[in-house]
């Protein structure tokens, strides 16, 4: 992941949450953002984008105080690409396809 964004430059934008706990404890949240992306791949001539939209599925553990990722899952709406043949390498449409798998 770390070679693919050292290549692009990107925008994410999120908006409001809606989160809940999950234990009674209250020391597990589950939380569902929405979300908008612009990815640019800046070594691409001319520089080649992507935007795209949808929702980040979350949960949250509380361990010695501090509230920890348990799992994240991005699961796109919308995604909208400029396939042109011309200039469309198979690098970064395989790195696109990949962005619909995203999960920790």
């Amino acid at each position: 992941m770390a070679v693919f964004l050292a290549r692009t430059q990107t925008l994410h934008m999120f908006g409001p949450g809606d989160m809940r706990y999950l234990t009674p404890e209250k020391n597990e949240v589950e939380a569902i953002w929405s979300t908008e992306d612009q990815i640019i791949w800046k070594d691409e001539n001319p520089p080649f984008q992507m935007r795209g939209g949808g929702y980040y599925y979350e949960t949250w553990a509380l361990k010695d105080g501090e509230w920890l990722v348990k799992s994240l899952r991005l699961e796109r709406t919308y995604m909208k690409v400029p396939f042109d043949k011309t200039r469309t390498s198979r690098k970064v449409t395989a790195q696109i396809t990949a962005l619909n798998e995203v999960k920790i």
